[in-house]
């Protein structure tokens, strides 16, 4: 699913136009992304926690040619599911049998 998916979803389900449901997500995703940049976490109940994490540089290698490089320092972003999710989608049947199906 993407976010394009996930506006006609909540259109469908909110009645309302798909346009307004655009600006609503733009909106949310953006201040998400703002505090990030700050360095703030952002906490939504029920659903998780984003929370901005420094890596600091490290020695890696091209792995075409093998010459050591210096991985430059960086910030990625760690999801973590909130207690609500987290029980709902272990609980899901759902992806358990896509699980099982996979591994055969």
């Amino acid at each position: 699913m993407n976010r394009r998916d996930i506006e006609k979803v909540m259109a469908t389900r909110l009645d309302v136009p798909e346009v307004m449901v655009h600006s609503y997500v733009q909106a949310f995703l953006e201040t998400i992304s703002d505090r990030l940049m700050h360095g703030q976490r952002v906490s939504i109940q029920n659903f998780g926690t984003f929370k901005p994490r420094v890596q600091t540089s490290r020695p890696v290698r091209n792995p075409r040619t093998g010459e050591p490089l210096m991985l430059e320092p960086r910030v990625s972003v760690r999801f973590t599911p909130g207690k609500s999710l987290f029980e709902r989608i272990n609980s899901c049947t759902d992806l358990k049998s896509d699980k099982d199906s996979a591994r055969r």
